[in-house]
Protein backbone atom coordinates (compact mmCIF):
# COMPACT_ATOMS: atom_id res chain seq x y z
CA UNK A 1 0.00 0.00 0.00
CA UNK A 2 1.01 3.77 -0.94
CA UNK A 3 0.23 6.79 1.11
CA UNK A 4 -1.86 7.93 -2.76
CA UNK A 5 -3.92 4.76 -1.58
CA UNK A 6 -5.14 6.09 2.48
CA UNK A 7 -5.13 9.70 0.85
CA UNK A 8 -7.31 8.90 -2.19
CA UNK A 9 -9.94 6.28 0.93
CA UNK A 10 -10.10 9.61 3.61
CA UNK A 11 -11.06 11.56 0.42
CA UNK A 12 -13.90 9.53 -0.04
CA UNK A 13 -14.75 9.83 3.76
CA UNK A 14 -12.57 12.00 5.87
CA UNK A 15 -14.01 11.15 8.99
CA UNK A 16 -12.95 7.07 8.92
CA UNK A 17 -11.30 6.77 11.82
CA UNK A 18 -10.35 3.08 11.08
CA UNK A 19 -8.55 4.50 7.36
CA UNK A 20 -7.00 7.24 9.42
CA UNK A 21 -5.80 4.79 12.08
CA UNK A 22 -4.18 2.23 9.64
CA UNK A 23 -2.76 5.45 8.28
CA UNK A 24 -1.15 6.64 10.82
CA UNK A 25 0.17 2.99 12.01
CA UNK A 26 1.43 2.48 8.33
CA UNK A 27 3.09 6.44 8.64
CA UNK A 28 4.79 5.66 11.59
CA UNK A 29 6.64 2.48 10.52
CA UNK A 30 7.58 4.89 7.56
CA UNK A 31 9.32 6.58 10.37
CA UNK A 32 7.06 9.87 9.83
CA UNK A 33 6.09 9.94 13.06
CA UNK A 34 4.53 13.78 13.16
CA UNK A 35 2.33 12.79 10.61
CA UNK A 36 1.02 9.59 12.25
CA UNK A 37 0.57 11.97 15.16
CA UNK A 38 -1.46 14.38 12.79
CA UNK A 39 -3.41 11.17 11.75
CA UNK A 40 -4.35 10.32 14.92
CA UNK A 41 -5.53 13.81 16.21
CA UNK A 42 -7.66 13.97 12.98
CA UNK A 43 -10.04 11.03 14.33
CA UNK A 44 -10.58 13.01 18.06
CA UNK A 45 -14.30 13.66 18.38
CA UNK A 46 -13.18 17.11 19.54
CA UNK A 47 -11.14 17.60 15.94
CA UNK A 48 -14.30 15.75 13.66
CA UNK A 49 -17.06 18.06 15.51
CA UNK A 50 -14.45 21.17 14.77
CA UNK A 51 -13.87 20.42 10.88
CA UNK A 52 -18.25 19.30 10.43
CA UNK A 53 -18.46 22.95 12.21
CA UNK A 54 -15.94 24.80 9.94
CA UNK A 55 -17.26 22.58 6.87
CA UNK A 56 -20.80 23.66 7.37
CA UNK A 57 -19.90 27.37 8.20
CA UNK A 58 -17.82 27.22 4.60
CA UNK A 59 -20.61 25.81 2.92
CA UNK A 60 -23.10 28.67 4.69
CA UNK A 61 -21.23 32.07 3.31
CA UNK A 62 -22.18 32.30 -0.17
CA UNK A 63 -20.15 33.14 -3.09
CA UNK A 64 -17.51 35.40 -4.04
CA UNK A 65 -17.42 37.40 -7.24
CA UNK A 66 -14.38 36.74 -9.45
CA UNK A 67 -14.31 39.77 -11.07
CA UNK A 68 -15.77 42.30 -8.57
CA UNK A 69 -15.31 46.11 -9.58
CA UNK A 70 -14.45 45.23 -13.38
CA UNK A 71 -15.99 46.47 -16.64
CA UNK A 72 -18.01 43.52 -17.33
CA UNK A 73 -21.35 42.11 -19.11
CA UNK A 74 -21.82 39.18 -16.35
CA UNK A 75 -20.41 39.00 -12.76
CA UNK A 76 -18.66 35.64 -12.46
CA UNK A 77 -19.21 33.42 -9.64
CA UNK A 78 -17.68 30.96 -7.20
CA UNK A 79 -18.77 29.27 -3.60
CA UNK A 80 -16.19 29.83 -1.15
CA UNK A 81 -14.65 26.16 0.29
CA UNK A 82 -13.42 25.09 3.20
CA UNK A 83 -10.59 25.22 1.92
CA UNK A 84 -10.06 29.11 1.37
CA UNK A 85 -11.71 29.58 4.49
CA UNK A 86 -9.19 28.36 6.20
CA UNK A 87 -6.43 29.66 4.05
CA UNK A 88 -8.24 33.43 5.18
CA UNK A 89 -8.13 32.65 8.84
CA UNK A 90 -4.39 31.75 8.85
CA UNK A 91 -3.69 34.91 6.45
CA UNK A 92 -5.47 37.20 8.78
CA UNK A 93 -3.04 36.04 11.54
CA UNK A 94 -0.27 36.19 9.89
CA UNK A 95 -1.16 39.88 8.61
CA UNK A 96 -2.11 40.92 11.93
CA UNK A 97 -5.76 40.96 10.82
CA UNK A 98 -5.04 42.73 7.74
CA UNK A 99 -5.94 40.37 5.26
CA UNK A 100 -9.17 39.48 4.32
CA UNK A 101 -11.30 36.93 2.39
CA UNK A 102 -13.59 39.12 0.44
CA UNK A 103 -17.10 37.55 0.51
CA UNK A 104 -19.70 39.20 -2.39
CA UNK A 105 -23.53 38.72 -2.28
CA UNK A 106 -24.56 37.43 1.02
CA UNK A 107 -23.17 39.47 4.00
CA UNK A 108 -23.10 35.71 6.46
CA UNK A 109 -19.82 35.77 6.94
CA UNK A 110 -18.99 38.97 8.06
CA UNK A 111 -22.08 39.18 9.73
CA UNK A 112 -21.09 35.53 11.93
CA UNK A 113 -17.98 37.17 12.60
CA UNK A 114 -19.25 40.56 14.21
CA UNK A 115 -21.21 38.60 16.70
CA UNK A 116 -18.58 37.95 19.56
CA UNK A 117 -19.72 34.34 20.25
CA UNK A 118 -19.36 33.11 16.52
CA UNK A 119 -16.31 34.68 16.32
CA UNK A 120 -15.23 32.71 19.39
CA UNK A 121 -16.84 29.20 18.10
CA UNK A 122 -15.25 30.09 14.25
CA UNK A 123 -11.74 30.30 16.11
CA UNK A 124 -12.16 27.73 18.32
CA UNK A 125 -12.79 25.23 15.51
CA UNK A 126 -9.97 26.90 13.74
CA UNK A 127 -7.56 26.12 16.86
CA UNK A 128 -8.70 22.47 17.06
CA UNK A 129 -8.09 21.84 13.55
CA UNK A 130 -4.80 23.11 12.92
CA UNK A 131 -3.64 22.52 16.67
CA UNK A 132 -2.55 26.17 16.49
CA UNK A 133 -3.06 28.35 19.36
CA UNK A 134 -3.59 32.23 18.42
CA UNK A 135 -4.15 34.96 20.89
CA UNK A 136 -7.33 36.78 21.74
CA UNK A 137 -6.17 39.53 19.83
CA UNK A 138 -5.57 37.78 16.98
CA UNK A 139 -9.22 36.68 17.27
CA UNK A 140 -10.56 39.80 17.04
CA UNK A 141 -9.11 40.00 13.20
CA UNK A 142 -11.93 40.08 10.84
CA UNK A 143 -11.37 37.74 8.41
CA UNK A 144 -14.34 38.27 6.25
CA UNK A 145 -15.72 41.27 4.54
CA UNK A 146 -17.83 42.34 1.85
CA UNK A 147 -17.13 44.62 -0.67
CA UNK A 148 -20.60 45.78 -1.42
Amino acid sequence: MNKQVFLDLLKEDRYDSTTRLVFADWLEEKGKDDEAREQRRMTTKEWIDADKWMHEFAESIGGTCLNYGKELEEEEWKNITYEEVMRAAQASIDTDGSARLVQVGTETARNMMDEPRAREQFWEAWQVITDQYISDEAKGGRVFCCTC
